[in-house]
């Protein structure tokens, strides 16, 4: 059984289409199946494969099939003929261990500003009570921006994300600093909590990697609340969701004004782009429906 570390979180649904997005550590076929009333559907799925590393792959499953508005449906990620997500408890419905959804856009939940480390309560896993009364349940999800905080970190956190690059083999940095703050603003980046700024590919794939999974946190850490984390990850599961990216994605007060876009070194430039192609792959890609939309 391939080990999901991040996922499945539903994307972008139409009449005729639903998407799902997942992080496995093996490099696997996969296919999307989809049921109604507990019959199969009869579908097509493409897929497509992102390797993050040796390691790590990212997929987003589309596949083709005529949806009803105001029907619950279930879906399951298969692979070699058996389903690698019914085990991670991420059913709603009492009689079904596989995520659901309702098609239609009548009913919106929306959020933003999700910062992991914060002393702060998270709310994102409180919508999952939104979920009880089936006549009322969410359709649709939408995170208008700051879905992560790569500028705003605890030095705790930063330590779990080299961590998790180390053992993934993601693309890190060479620069060994206990506090970032004086090289973020020399290169140009000018948050004023960036002690602990992501500066590599990795260490962006890394914090959402965290952020929307239980999966790779131990048992006992004191950074996170594991039970808020799998109430996330089973949020994601089981209403399609849609993303946009703000300035804490990829560092504070980007591109305020053109003295900024000015100001901003090689190596701030760097940082910005990793910052965005993750943001891309993770938030934007699975907003679209085809794949020359995103390529």
């Amino acid at each position: 059984m391939c080990r999901v570390i991040s996922g499945p979180q539903m994307r972008r649904v139409e009449n005729n289409y639903f998407s799902v997005q997942i992080v496995l550590e093996e490099d696997v076929e996969l296919d999307l199946c989809l049921y109604h009333k507990e019959e199969l559907l009869k579908s097509h799925c493409d897929v497509r494969k992102v390797a993050l590393s040796s390691k790590l792959f990212f997929y987003i499953l589309k596949s083709e099939v005529d949806l009803c508005s105001d029907e619950l449906y279930s879906y399951d990620v298969i692979n070699a003929q058996v389903s690698i997500i019914k085990d991670l408890s991420l059913g709603l419905v009492e009689e079904s261990e596989l995520p659901s959804f309702t098609f239609g856009s009548e009913r919106i939940l929306t959020g933003s500003c999700r910062q992991l480390s914060s002393e702060q309560d998270d709310c994102l896993p409180k919508m999952l009570d939104r979920f009880n009364d089936d006549k009322l349940r969410p359709q649709v999800l939408i995170l208008t921006g700051d879905q992560v905080y790569a500028d705003d970190l605890c030095s705790d956190l930063l330590d779990k994300i080299k961590e998790i690059c180390q053992t993934y083999d993601l693309p890190t940095t060479a620069l060994d600093l206990k506090d970032r703050k004086d090289f973020c603003q020399f290169i140009g980046l000018t948050s004023m909590k960036s002690s602990h700024h992501l500066l590599s590919l990795g260490e962006f794939i890394a914090l959402y990697l965290l952020s929307w999974s239980e999966e790779l946190w131990e048992k006992d850490s004191s950074i996170v609340d594991l039970r808020d984390l799998k109430k996330v990850r089973k949020l994601f599961a089981n209403v399609p969701t849609y993303m946009q990216m703000d300035d804490h994605d990829v560092s504070d007060d980007i591109k305020i004004n053109e003295y900024w876009l000015e100001g901003l070194k090689e190596q701030g430039q760097r940082v910005v782009a990793n910052a965005y192609a993750t943001g891309h792959l993770f938030q934007i890609m699975g907003n679209y429906k085809l794949n020359n939309s995103y390529d």
